[in-house]
């Protein structure tokens, strides 16, 4: 409950209101509110009693009842007391009179924190409820007005609202009944009237309530309501008005418009059962509702209209209250023009015209006119009939009243005879022109009512027009420059009258020619009006008059003119009305100033005329005036004056001097708007079109099949012909034909009314279509149901009848909705089982068939649905994704519909909210079936046992397809009749042929083609090459090994090839018989067999000796010798025996083999991985060598199985390397999706099921990948880029990333082949499963910012749902959480990389000097090894260290170290010499103990050698390092190993006290390449000599010394070394961490005594405006170049206005060229300044302010002040804003960075840092921090507030060497106070308040651009220094001088 000051409440004990009151109770009990007693006690309470009580002369809106309270008994009804608020209890606190029991609640009432009126709506929904379906419950109506304290103060307007007991909906429905008023982006309220205004006797609301809007302070939102003073209300006027605190009577009686009704004493002003004095004021407050009684004499009781209609003797004309003639003359011009227009007709009836026009400014003119019949009678006007200009608004509603207009005349006159109504036939077109608003209607779309009835705008006579008519003409005004559909815009012109009327005054034609748009210029062309020709010469163009001194109130408001005003038309019109005067009209000629003759100008005193230069409607906004004592006035006090008059962007432009005293200033404003997206219009498809032809079917779709018997071969349906009987006959009389009452647009509830009844059709058309919530479709269907709204579907039917040809009428024959149901056991699931529109609409389109189906009639019949995907799938054109029950249903029903019916069924497709009628009702019915269901009737049929049949009852109807014969119960299936047997033909005389031998050669050839088809290994055209071949080498057989061929016969060329179906044991046995078939006994036959058994050890095989081949009578084959030639005798010796002789036959069958290819100059297939072993354990022990092998216990080792893929994958990518991969044509996206296809899935194939031992498989496999994208970016794998570049350039995600990936799709699969996974085995794999769970912890902190399934950790089950149910889903949450992975490793390398180029540009010019002589850069440089002494390169530090070895001798120190594979310092069981190498390199403790005890082993054979191969494969991965107990020798001092050559670092120093300066360097070189030393060694040797010299520790010359340090510094880098040089090497540079590079910006000390040297400039300066915007009025370039206009002394400026609004290529900041291009420009002093103002859309603390429930979808922060570059998760689309906003502020940093190397100038802008120190801000980046360090830089606080903005606008500014800028935004303040508006939310038009103020207002860019002028011609130009040319001609092209409309937007989707 909100309360204010002066709010009255009432607690209420006893009945509420409208109930009988209890008996009277003993008035000592009580006191009375007025006693002086004690009030605060509880017997305050009132009586039955009413005494009278005196009231303050200040009468209280709400006073306190005189009605008493009761506790008991009974008394009269009492009125006016407040209803009890529902607290969401179930129950209410007071009992009816005539139960004790609780209230009973209709439903689940509000929640608590609900809105306070929708308790109070509930209250009064138990209180006044009633039924009208027993299926929805209670409902009441109430009567509503809506008022807006901003927008609609005054409502005359009152509409119907209904309340049942669904309160969810209940705003929902407010805001769609009043949509054309509401605000959708406000908040509402909704106050209940009290006391309740009263109601006619025809109205049966039970309350009546306001919405409100907009509130103000010190504002009420109240009822009035006029009435007669009469027992019975048959007549009332309401209005709702937005009052002030305190109102009187009569401004109520003016608000209620019955000043002609209460002109003279005898109306009062009542709230409630009180009457009010008639000189109190009275205090308002939200919901009063107060009344105004009309004596009933007064009033015309006998009207049909339940307005106030003013009895006869008030509407009598032709004299005044006091009786007095009417005297014409009296009157002004307008009244006598008007007079003289009706004097020139005769005869005409009395006839009453309203005209009411709502301008921008409170009290807008009406005119009112009473025509009378004849000349001599009189006539009135109303005193307020004024013109005025109505042409501002967007949507001008011109409202007339219900009842005529009279004058104050005396209401006991009566009106004369002459005066009696006679009706009169009018069409809409004439009464148009009569309101002189034809010409408007021309332009804007007008809509004319009489009462609730609209009139046609024809020329056809349709309303009966009679005395007291009154008409609402609704102009609904196009935006500028816009012409309403199929109309072109008509100038504006004279109208010309017809016979029907008078003719029209000039004020009329003043005010129709206001409302025209724009200027027209005068055409020859001509326009029909009235059936005469105008001319197109007759245009006439208004302007608005203003007159000094005399002339003020004499001019009328506006003139026209024939042409474009000037001074001599305007003067020569105003001759006409009588003045003469001197006239200035304004430059934009939309006002004229006129000046008497002889004006005496005030000296002291300046007239100034402000004229809007883009103003083209002459209204007070286009041109003004006003007076001032200043007489001189500079541009930025003319500039604060237009700011205090609210304009606050205006530019001043030109000036004109009419006198010394009277000037004219030009302006306009730079006004802007974000680019809309258009958007393509849809068109409603038309009305099905009818059938071609007559109908070729009729009567039942369906008979009963009666057969007497079945046949023997049946195919059973599995249904009888009783139960298909029941199908097909279904009842479908369970359609609803009620739509009263229902939630239709108004477009079906037309559609409704125009329905005909009919009982026999031509045609049904069925309107289907499903509601589903898309935020639940990944919900699972059982919880949606249960907990939130379902999905839901409804079908409509319409029953068309054909007239003629072309038209035809319909009849709804109803309509039917109903849940889709999820359950399969329940009794009507179709087969739905997840949540989703597709399901819904199929769902729709199917219980439509089947309630077409049981109509059981050839009816040709339309189904039209808004869904083409299920239109698609039941016509079997579009697939599903699976071919589920419920896909099946609906193809099934529409193949039975499509049998049975042919082309007398269609399916057609219509768009949906195109307010298609019929689609409209369909689709509310289904969201209200969702929120609430009808509970209709359901179809009485079997679902469950006819839905596995449906997809099979189409074969019922199908007669044309040689389908079975359908019996009634089951399809005849017997055989076919075989046609008879041809009779035998005659046998033949047999003719003896002579014979002979024939010998035949058969030549056969056998080859190993690897594969001839399609596939991954397959080339086109080799099969036709090998047929080619196979004829050129006369063959007669060939067969193809390995041929991958799918089984077929073709013939071609003469060559017949077939490709067997069976292999292996079929083919054996088809062999095996023909063989037996085909030989005789003692018959020899050959059989090759391709053995490929492998040579070497014993295989155990599983091998049966004691059987053997036998075909036919052949003899068995021949028992096996041994080597001694005797037979093998045991099974053993035969299997040893065998393996030998395979061995030996596969070796001397190769080399045969190959002898015989080369003759054929054929070569095999030797490729590596060509043969492949698969292994199949048999026998004893099979389960448990399995589950060793592929088990979770497995070694788990696949080292080797990377190397291989990695072999594969190098050699797949050099078969398209030149092609494909590197092809410098191909872009990177698509050479992406490429490698991705072709060489990642054969790389990672498998890798699912990874899982890595040991940390060097996995780095192997790490380096492997990372080499394959070097070569992607044609790169060698031995590039020293990092790998953060690398997939930066490439977008890649990481290794690790690729297989979280895949193992998180593969969980995916797992779960879809259910229980068919083996989970047993894998959930012992605790290793697998510890992968996937991180990989989970990785999702999930990828997408918890923008994911709602909550935390995997605690919310596994929601997530096991998603990947069981939403397959789909699953993959997009991976493929999500993948590019958000990339996107942030991303920001991480561009923010790392260019905070080093900032510290290295910032060293490179002496600002700062960093704590590390190794900069940044040094640290990516490639590092190089190799050996000093050898002058070899080697590619990496391992392959360093093997040359030494082997070369010179060299060991690692640690293996001196090592006398066994135990550690001695700690003791550690290691097993092999390698590991025990890696652990003392690592660990420093155990090393540096061992060194400092002095004891050196020998060196003992290390990694590689075959000593410790075999400790590695006996020990290796069985144990765990083991630490042992025992004693240890005694500690010694620690020390470690020399990182330095000693002999070299001693020759080193020495030589610097020895050899000359210019010999050093020399020297130095001679003794490196004289000791074997590697270049790792001799680097950090030459280091450290520097770094003790430096030290000073030598006496001697400084220079000399400085000398040799520079020496060493030089050949301590690899440049120096040219055979370093010329190979890069493989180290891996890395990237520093943010800390880390944090750290070194704060370690870094600045150099204060930096030394400027600025560069020579030329006559061309160029200056650089990022991020610009567009062109407008008043930006920096407009005053920038009027400054060097000024001062340049022939210096040219170019000023590049870079934004990709500009120039999409080179205005893009987010391509590195264009930024590259810009920095070297800067860097080399080509461009001279700068101003950059970054986006400031991702850092907006506008993020952090909470909008509350009005708009949940507010942008949310996307930074905080621990990760200033960005949260860590985040959207994606919230992901590119961050990355688009970091690359320009950090490009804007880099360009002032380079502005300060070339002693450039600058300004880098940004808001002001925020009071709240945990909010982000870029004033808090350490970066930001340094540079305000620096020379040069300093930050400047100020607000734009003071220079013009609408809100304060702190900002700062980052300025370089522009030590004079504060001065300038100094001087250029508009005001001395900050605005108080506040930049939050959303405009009233939908835009982010904080939209338009990312321009600088023109004050800003004004002080910006001569502060910018003045320090840029600082500097002297010099006539030999010239900027490059093509970067000029650059900026040239991006110098912009034309004006842009529109804002640019700060996210554009932009990608790299």
């Amino acid at each position: 409950m909100h309360l204010g000051d002066g709010d009255f409440l009432k607690i209420v004990i006893g009945h509420r209101e409208g109930s009988p009151a209890c008996s009277e109770t003993d008035i000592s009990s009580f006191s009375l509110e007025s006693d002086t007693g004690e009030v605060d006690s509880i017997s305050a309470l009132q009586t039955c009693h009413q005494p009278h009580v005196s009231m303050p002369s200040f009468a209280d809106a709400d006073p306190p009842s005189f009605q008493a309270v009761c506790i008991s008994g009974s008394c009269e009804t009492f009125h006016g007391q407040p209803r009890v608020q529902s607290m969401n209890e179930p129950f209410s606190f007071f009992a009816s009179q005539d139960s004790n029991r609780a209230r009973e609640q209709p439903g689940r009432p509000p929640r608590v924190e609900s809105p306070l009126w929708q308790q109070e709506i509930w209250d009064l929904l138990c209180d006044e409820g009633a039924t009208e379906m027993e299926e929805e419950g209670p409902i009441i109506y109430v009567r509503s007005f809506f008022i807006s304290h901003i927008n609609t103060p005054i409502n005359r307007v009152s509409r119907p609202l209904r309340f049942d007991v669904e309160h969810e909906t209940w705003e929902a429905s407010v805001r769609f009944m009043w949509e054309d008023f509401v605000d959708p982006q406000a908040p509402l309220e909704l106050f209940i009237a009290h006391p309740d205004p009263p109601t006619t006797i025809f109205e049966g609301t039970v309350a009546t309530v306001v919405v409100v809007q907009h509130p103000v302070p010190h504002k009420a939102a109240i009822v009035i309501t006029a009435l007669p003073d009469a027992p019975e209300v048959r007549h009332a006027r309401h209005v709702a008005l937005s009052a002030d605190p305190a109102v009187t009577q009569a401004q109520l009686v003016a608000a209620a418009e019955v000043q002609d009704l209460c002109n003279t004493p005898g109306c009062s002003t009542w709230i409630g059962s009180r009457e009010l004095p008639v000189d109190e004021h009275i205090r308002t407050h939200d919901g009063l509702g107060l009344q105004i009684k009309i004596p009933a004499q007064r009033l015309d009781m006998t009207q049909r209209s339940t307005d106030l209609i003013a009895a006869h003797s008030l509407q009598a004309v032709g004299q005044h209250d006091n009786g007095i003639p009417w005297d014409l003359h009296e009157h002004d011009e307008f009244v006598q023009d008007l007079f003289e227009a009706w004097n020139q007709v005769e005869g005409q009836a009395f006839f009453q015209f309203a005209r009411m026009a709502h301008a921008d400014l409170a009290g807008g003119a009406s005119h009112a006119f009473d025509m009378p019949s004849a000349k001599e009678q009189h006539w009135s006007i109303d005193s307020y009939a004024k013109p005025t200009a109505c042409a501002t608004k967007p949507n001008i509603e011109l409202r007339l009243p219900d009842r005529p207009c009279s004058g104050s005349q005396d209401q006991r006159a009566e009106p004369p005879q002459q005066l009696t109504p006679v009706p009169i036939p009018v069409s809409g077109e004439w009464l148009i022109r009569k309101l002189a608003f034809q010409q408007a209607c021309q332009v804007h779309r007008c809509l004319l009512f009489h009462r609730w009835n609209e009139i046609p705008l024809s020329a056809e006579p349709v309303h009966e027009m009679s005395n007291g008519d009154g008409f609402d003409l609704h102009v609904y005004r196009n935006g500028l420059g816009q012409q309403p559909p199929q109309q072109q815009q008509q100038p504006p012109q004279h109208l010309q009258e017809d016979e029907a009327g008078p003719a029209e005054g000039p004020v009329l034609l003043q005010l129709h020619s206001i409302l025209q748009l724009d200027k027209v210029p005068p055409t020859d062309s001509t326009v029909e009006l009235d059936g005469q020709s105008i001319g197109g010469n007759s245009l006439e163009y208004p302007i608005r008059l203003i007159g000094l001194g005399d002339l003020q109130g004499q001019l009328p408001s506006f003139v026209t003119t024939v042409d474009v005003p000037t001074e001599v038309s305007v003067q020569q019109e105003l001759r006409c009305f009588g003045h003469a005067c001197t006239v200035v009209v304004a430059s934009n000629h939309t006002l004229a100033v006129c000046i008497p003759e002889r004006w005496p100008f005030e000296e002291d005193k300046l007239l100034l005329m402000f004229t809007d230069m883009q103003q083209t409607l002459p209204d007070e906004h286009s041109a003004f005036l006003t007076l001032t004592e200043q007489l001189d006035f500079s541009e930025v006090q003319l500039m604060s004056l237009l700011y205090k008059f609210g304009y606050e962007k205006a530019v001043i432009g030109a000036k004109r001097q009419y006198h010394a005293t009277f000037l004219e200033i030009t302006f306009q404003q730079a006004r802007g708007t974000l680019e809309s997206v258009p958007q393509t219009a849809k068109l409603q498809k038309p009305w099905p079109a009818r059938p071609i032809g007559d109908r070729t079917k009729s009567g039942p779709m369906w008979n009963a099949h009666m057969t007497a018997t079945n046949p023997t071969c049946l195919l059973d349906l599995g249904l009888s012909n009783e139960e298909l009987n029941a199908f097909f006959n279904c009842e479908t009389d369970y359609l609803c034909h009620i739509t009263e009452g229902l939630p239709l647009l108004p477009v079906t509830n037309e559609a409704i009314a125009d329905l005909k009844q009919h009982s026999q059709f031509d045609r049904l058309v069925v309107y289907a279509d499903g509601s589903s919530q898309s935020r639940h479709k990944h919900v699972a269907p059982a919880l949606n149901e249960e907990l939130d709204v379902p999905d839901a579907w409804s079908f409509v039917v319409l029953g068309e009848t054909f007239m003629d040809n072309s038209t035809s009428e319909c009849t709804l024959l109803g309509w039917h909705a109903h849940q889709v149901r999820y359950d399969p056991q329940h009794p009507w699931h179709i087969g739905a089982h997840h949540v989703g529109s597709s399901i819904a609409e199929r769902e729709a389109l199917t219980w439509a068939f089947i309630w077409r189906l049981g109509l059981n009639s050839c009816l040709p019949t339309v189904f039209r649905s808004g869904s083409l995907l299920t239109i698609g799938q039941a016509e079997g054109s579009i697939g599903p994704a699976s071919c589920d029950q419920s896909f099946q249903s609906l193809r099934g029903c529409y193949q039975i519909l499509k049998a049975a019916l042919g082309d007398d069924v269609e399916l057609d497709h219509v768009f949906g909210h195109l307010a298609e009628p019929w689609n409209e009702m369909t689709d509310a019915l289904a969201k209200q079936e969702a929120r609430s269901s009808f509970f209709l009737p359901r179809p009485k049929i079997d679902i469950p046992k006819l839905l596995p049949k449906i997809p099979f009852l189409w074969m019922i109807f199908d007669r044309h397809h040689g389908l079975p014969f359908f019996t009634g119960t089951g399809f005849d299936i017997r055989a076919p009749a075989l046609p008879p047997k041809m009779p035998p033909a005659p046998q033949a005389t047999p003719v003896t042929q002579p014979s002979k031998t024939v010998v035949y050669k058969m030549s056969l050839a056998t080859a190993n083609v690897q594969s001839v088809g399609a596939a991954d290994q397959g080339f086109a055209g080799k099969l036709g090459y090998l047929r080619e071949q196979f004829v050129s080498l006369h063959l007669n057989l060939f067969g193809i090994q390995e041929s991958r061929s799918s089984e077929g016969v073709s013939v071609k060329q003469g060559v017949l090839a077939f490709v067997p179906e069976a292999y292996k044991e079929s083919w054996w046995e088809e062999t095996k018989e023909i063989l037996l078939r085909s030989l005789f006994p003692g018959e020899q036959f050959f059989m090759c067999i391709d053995a490929n058994a492998a040579p070497g050890e014993k295989i155990n095989l599983s091998f049966n000796y004691g059987t053997s081949l036998r075909i036919g009578r052949l003899a068995p084959l021949p028992l096996i010798k041994d080597e001694k030639g005797e037979f093998c005798r045991t099974a053993e010796d035969a299997l040893h025996r065998w393996i030998t002789f395979f061995g030996n036959m596969e070796g001397f069958a190769t080399g045969v083999l190959l002898d015989s290819f080369k003759s054929y100059a054929m070569t095999p297939n030797l490729q590596p991985g060509k043969t492949a072993v698969l292994i199949s354990p048999r026998g004893p022990g099979t389960n448990h060598w399995k589950r060793k092998m592929f088990g979770p216990m497995s070694d788990g080792c696949f080292l080797k199985e990377i190397k291989t893929r990695l072999g594969q994958a190098h050699q797949e990518f050099n078969r398209h390397r030149k092609l494909l991969y590197q092809n410098r044509h191909f872009q990177m996206d698509k050479k992406k999706e490429l490698f991705q296809s072709l060489i990642l899935s054969r790389l990672l194939f498998g890798s699912e099921t990874w899982t890595f031992s040991d940390q060097k498989t996995r780095e192997y496999l790490h380096g492997g990948i990372m080499s394959l994208l070097k070569r992607l970016l044609h790169q060698p794998g031995h590039c020293p880029i990092s790998d953060e570049e690398v997939l930066y350039r490439t977008r890649m995600p990481s290794p690790t990333i690729m297989l979280r990936t895949r193992r998180l799709r593969y969980l995916g699969s797992l779960f879809a082949v259910g229980d068919t996974a083996c989970w047993g085995l894998l959930n012992q794999d605790r290793e697998w499963l510890s992968l996937v769970l991180d990989d989970f912890r990785w999702l999930w902190h990828q997408l918890h910012h923008c994911c709602k399934l909550g935390d995997p950790a605690a919310h596994l089950p929601r997530w096991l749902e998603v990947i069981r149910f939403h397959r789909g889903y699953w993959k997009r949450l991976i493929r999500r959480a993948t590019e958000h992975s990339i996107g942030i490793q991303d920001r991480e390398y561009l923010v790392a990389t260019t905070h080093q180029r900032f510290l290295d540009n910032l060293a490179s010019g002496h600002f700062v000097e960093l704590a590390s002589q190794e900069t940044f850069s040094q640290r990516l440089s490639p590092q190089a090894y190799g050996c000093m002494q050898c002058q070899k390169a080697c590619r990496s530090l391992g392959g360093e260290g093997a040359h030494m070895h082997r070369t010179h001798g060299e060991a690692h120190p640690v293996r001196r170290l090592m006398g066994s594979t135990q550690c001695a310092a700690c003791l550690t069981e290691y097993y092999t010499m390698g590991k025990l190498k890696m652990h003392l390199i690592r660990s420093s403790q155990c090393r540096t103990t061992l060194m400092g005890r002095g004891h050196l082993e020998p060196t003992q054979p290390g990694i590689g050698s075959i000593e410790d191969t075999v400790r590695w494969m006996q020990w290796d991965n069985k144990l765990p390092p083991l630490a042992a107990e025992g004693p240890q020798p005694p500690a010694a001092p620690r020390r470690d190993f020399d990182v330095e050559h000693p002999e070299l670092y001693e020759e080193i120093i020495l030589s610097i006290m020895e050899i000359d300066t210019e010999a050093y360097e020399n020297h130095v070189r001679h003794c490196i390449r004289r000791h074997p030393i590697s270049w790792t060694r001799c680097r950090r040797t030459l280091l450290d000599a520097h770094r003790q010299c430096a030290e000073g520790f030598l006496d001697v010359d400084p220079a000399h010394m400085r000398s040799c340090l520079a020496t060493l510094q030089r050949l301590s880098q690899a440049d120096a070394w040219p055979f370093l040089a010329a190979l890069h090497c493989s180290a891996q540079p890395t990237l520093p961490p943010q800390d880390e590079i944090d750290s070194r910006i704060e370690a870094a000390q600045i150099l204060h005594d930096r030394l400027a040297i600025p560069p020579p400039l030329g006559k061309e300066r160029v200056f650089l405006h990022a991020f610009s915007g567009r062109r407008r009025p008043g930006d920096l370039q407009h005053y920038l170049e009027a400054a060097f206009a000024r001062h340049s002394d022939g210096v040219l400026l170019h000023v590049v206005s870079m934004d990709i609004v500009i120039d999409k290529e080179w205005g893009d900041a987010c391509r590195q060229t264009t930024r590259d291009f810009w920095l070297r420009g800067a860097l080399s002093g080509f461009v001279q300044g700068g101003l950059c103002g970054p986006p400031c859309e991702t850092w907006s603390q506008a993020r952090f302010v909470d909008l509350g429930e009005a708009d949940e979808r507010q942008p949310r922060p996307l930074r905080s002040l621990e990760w200033l570059w960005g949260l860590p998760s985040l959207s994606l689309r919230e992901m590119g804003q961050v990355e688009v906003g970091n690359e320009l502020l950090l490009f804007a940093i880099d360009l002032l960075i380079c502005l300060a190397r070339s002693e450039g100038v600058g300004v880098l802008e940004h808001p002001g840092e925020p009071t709240d120190e945990t909010k982000p801000s870029i004033w808090r980046l350490p970066i930001i921090q340094l540079l305000r360090q620096l020379p040069g830089f300093d930050f400047v606080d100020f607000a734009q507030g003071l220079l013009g903005a609408k809100s304060p606008k702190p900002t700062r500014f980052l300025s370089l060497n522009m030590g004079s800028l504060p001065g300038f935004l100094h001087s250029h303040r508009l005001c001395p106070d900050l605005p108080r508006n506040a930049a939050i939310g959303k405009t009233v038009e939908g835009q982010w308040a904080t939209t338009s103020l990312k321009e600088y207002p023109p004050a800003l860019n004004k002080a910006l651009g001569e502060s910018f002028a003045f320090h840029l011609l600082q500097r002297p130009y010099q006539q030999n220094t010239v900027i490059d040319e093509e970067f000029l001609d650059r900026c040239r092209s991006m110098h912009v001088k034309d004006f842009g409309e529109h804002y640019g937007p700060d996210y554009c989707h932009q990608h790299r």
